[in-house]
């Protein structure tokens, strides 16, 4: 079965682990079956929003397996609108990441509302690392004032992933994927009886993690083929156009 990989990383990160080099995160695509996967900058998300951006547009040119999320970042209003310009017309960039604890601005912020407001022309799905039950509440707001934006719940809100699930519940342009280090019993199972199998995508927060932590707890979940094809590949290929 091919698989669509919606969160993964280049770059550095700032703790002990491998590099997220094209050649470490194709050799795991290979052993998984992992057909493309769509990257984000760990430069642009950690420290530099524009050279992060613009090396990971240099790496994954002429890709066939990558595929980029422009990062944007509230604090830089004019230079993440720039960036949007810049990237979101290429045919490779499918979308944008905004993470609010890198960037200390949360999701509710004024400064995090007038960026969406320019981002939302652009007709693409938006990722956000979600960590709680507060930034899924954020978020299920953010798409209230922005009824047209669609917005992948990244993360699916870490160790409060229940709660997150049934605040995204009734919004069904809110989107998630259960990447993390709480690998609990049930999870995608409760995600599927509460949102459907269609608005459940694939992450492996590569290199962050292993991509077989995720696919451990798909496969664990007691599932039909049906319901996991839809999120392993079904979902991510409607949703982005591929």
């Amino acid at each position: 079965m091919s698989i669509i990989d919606v969160h993964a990383h280049l770059g550095r990160f700032p703790f002990p682990l491998p590099d997220g080099t094209t050649q470490l995160l194709k050799e795991f695509c290979t052993q998984h079956g992992i057909e493309k996967v769509m990257v984000s900058s760990v430069e642009a998300i950690t420290c530099n929003m524009v050279s992060g951006n613009e090396k990971l547009a240099r790496e994954i040119e002429g890709d066939d397996v990558f595929l980029g999320y422009v990062t944007i970042n509230p604090n830089y209003f004019d230079e993440s609108v720039a960036e949007m310009r810049k990237y979101l017309y290429l045919k490779n960039f499918v979308g944008a990441k905004l993470h609010p604890s890198y960037s200390a601005q949360p999701i509710s912020s004024e400064l995090t509302y007038e960026l969406i407001k320019a981002y939302r022309r652009y007709d693409k799905p938006l990722l956000v690392h979600t960590y709680s039950a507060a930034d899924a509440m954020a978020l299920v707001n953010l798409t209230k004032q922005f009824p047209e934006l669609v917005v992948i719940m990244a993360h699916m809100g870490g160790p409060q992933w229940e709660d997150a699930i049934r605040i995204a519940e009734k919004h069904p342009r809110v989107f998630v994927e259960p990447c993390s280090s709480y690998p609990d019993k049930n999870k995608l199972r409760f995600a599927i009886d509460r949102l459907g199998p269609r608005r459940v995508l694939f992450g492996s927060d590569m290199p962050l993690l292993h991509p077989s932590v995720t696919l451990g707890m798909i496969m664990e979940a007691d599932l039909t083929d049906s319901q996991r094809e839809a999120i392993l590949y079904r979902n991510a290929k409607h949703l982005f156009g591929l």
